[in-house]
């Protein structure tokens, strides 16, 4: 079955083969994970982090694009916690600090975009590592002129197996320009 979706990018067309498979995106893609997913099960160790006990904190603002990045989040084996902009993301990291183990944020959003969002969990939590997405490229979304960097930066849409590099790389205490 072949069937043409709507993507919540604009000018991006989809095409989904089949239920449970990669969506092929014209700039790239992304994997569609079923609603009720279970940890991926992999032979390739440097996709999963060891462990399975981390705890991501996913900030986006669209709820398709959140929707989806958790359900990957999950397949990957870790725990989400979700928010919507930038100030629940802080109200939920005072009060997950401890079992937080990085933040998956979004860069533009209202009321508070994603590098404030840095800027504040960095006074709170120095370390914590952050990674930015978005579906501007690289160039125009990390101006220079911010004194707190992410420590990585995925382009939307992007792949689970993308996901899940950044994340695992992240955590290992690498720097990552862009993937």
């Amino acid at each position: 079955m072949t069937a043409m979706i709507k993507s919540t990018f604009p000018s991006i067309s989809c095409t989904l083969a089949k239920a449970n498979s990669v969506l092929e995106v014209s700039s790239g893609s992304f994997s569609r994970v079923p609603e009720k997913a279970t940890p991926l099960r992999t032979d390739n160790a440097n996709l999963l982090s060891e462990g399975q006990t981390d705890t991501i904190l996913l900030i986006e603002d669209e709820e398709k694009v959140r929707n989806l990045a958790k359900r990957m989040l999950v397949r990957l084996g870790y725990r989400v916690l979700e928010a919507k902009d930038g100030a629940e993301a802080l109200d939920i990291f005072r009060k997950h600090e401890e079992e937080i183990h990085c933040v998956v944020s979004d860069v533009m959003m209202p009321n508070m975009n994603g590098w404030e969002t840095l800027a504040a969990l960095r006074k709170l939590s120095p370390d914590i590592p952050v990674i930015f997405c978005s579906g501007y490229d690289v160039a125009r979304t990390m101006p220079v002129e911010h004194t707190e960097r992410p420590n990585a930066f995925l382009a939307k849409p992007y792949h689970l197996q993308d996901l899940g590099n950044v994340i695992r790389r992240v955590l290992a205490n690498e720097t990552i320009v862009s993937i």
